[in-house]
C-alpha cells in the first residue's frame, strides 16, 4: 500500500512540475496574458525555484559521475601506460643481453678464423635432465651434420646428435655418454685423460665432468686448465673444457690411475646460443 501511494505521489509531483514548465514557458512567449497571468506567474515561482533547484543538482549528480567515469578510463589508461612500458623495458634488457651474447660470439668467431661456425639459439630443453641434451634452431637445411662439435664463446657444449631439416639435438659434455672416448689434455702439463659427465653433483645448478684415466705418476694441480687433444674424431684441438677442482686415486685395485673433477667452463644452466663447427680450416 506505501510502494502504490509513493507511486502515485511521484506521479503528480512529475505532473505539477510538467506544468509548471509548460505554464511558465507559455508566459514567456506570451508577456500580455493580464493580471491573471501575473497571478499564475507569481503562483508558480516557488515551483519554479524548486524545479531549478532540482534541475541544478540533478545536473551535479550527472557531472560528478561524469567526472568519476572519465578518472576511471584516465587511471585505466596509465595503468596500461605502465603495463607497456614494463613490457617494452623488459623486451629492451633480454635484447641488450642478446647483443651482449651474441658480441662475444662475433668476438670468438673473429679470433678463431680457423673455424666455420653457426649461430643457433636453444629452442628447448629437458627440464628433467637439464644437463644431458638440447635442441637448436638449425638443422640440415643449415648445413647442420650428425656429430658436429658445438661450442659457445666458453668453451666445449657437446656434439651433434640428431638432425632435422630446421632442428638438431645437441648431447652436452655434461650427459655421462657426451664426450665418451674423448681425450683432453692438461693444458700446461700435457697430461692425457678422458672426460665424462656427472650431471649437476654440486647441487649448484652448474653440471660436473670427471676427467679419468689420468696416469698415477703425473701431477695435476688444482687450477690446471683442460682442454681438448684433437686426437679424437669428433672435437677439434685447444677448446676449452674447464679446470681441475680437485684430485683422487681411482677406484680401482692397481691405484695406477687417477682421476679429478672438473669445473666446467660453459655455464650450462643459462645456455641460450650456441656455435656448431661446420668446418675446421685445414681439417674436416
Amino acid at each position: 500500500m506505501s510502494r502504490i501511494f509513493n507511486r502515485k505521489v511521484l506521479i503528480i509531483v512529475l505532473v505539477v512540475i510538467l506544468a509548471g514548465v509548460s505554464i511558465r514557458f507559455l508566459l514567456v512567449e506570451k508577456v500580455e496574458m493580464g493580471p491573471i497571468g501575473g497571478v499564475v506567474r507569481g503562483g508558480l515561482a516557488p515551483v519554479e525555484s524548486g524545479l531549478s533547484s532540482v534541475v541544478h543538482s540533478v545536473r551535479g549528480v550527472f557531472g560528478s559521475l561524469a567526472g568519476i567515469g572519465r578518472a576511471q578510463a584516465e587511471k585505466e589508461a596509465l595503468n596500461q601506460q605502465i603495463a607497456d612500458l614494463q613490457m617494452e623495458n623488459n623486451q629492451l634488457r633480454e635484447n641488450k643481453q642478446e647483443v651482449e651474447r651474441l658480441r662475444r660470439a662475433l668476438g670468438f668467431k673473429e679470433a678463431n678464423p680457423q673455424y666455420s661456425l653457426l649461430v643457433a639459439q636453444v629452442i628447448a630443453r629437458n627440464p628433467t635432465n637439464w644437463f644431458h641434451t638440447i635442441t637448436v634452431n638449425r638443422g640440415s637445411d643449415d648445413g647442420v651434420r650428425k656429430f658436429m662439435p658445438v661450442i659457445n664463446s666458453q668453451g666445449l657444449v657437446g656434439k651433434v646428435i640428431q638432425v632435422d631439416s630446421h632442428s638438431s639435438e645437441i648431447l652436452l659434455i655434461t650427459d655421462p655418454e657426451g664426450p665418451a672416448g674423448a681425450v683432453v689434455l692438461v693444458q700446461d702439463t700435457r697430461v692425457p685423460g678422458v672426460v665424462e659427465g656427472m650431471g649437476d653433483i654440486s647441487g649448484k645448478g652448474t653440471g660436473m665432468l670427471r676427467m679419468r684415466l689420468i696416469p698415477y705418476n703425473v701431477t695435476v694441480e688444482e687450477g690446471d686448465e683442460v682442454v681438448t687433444s684433437g686426437l679424437g674424431t669428433v672435437f677439434p684441438a685447444g677448446i676449452r673444457i674447464g679446470r681441475v677442482q680437485n684430485i683422487n686415486r681411482e677406484a680401482e685395485p692397481s691405484t695406477l690411475q687417477q682421476y679429478s673433477l672438473i669445473t666446467p667452463e660453459v655455464d650450462f644452466y643459462r645456455l641460450e646460443e650456441v656455435m656448431i663447427i661446420t668446418q675446421v680450416s685445414g681439417g674436416r
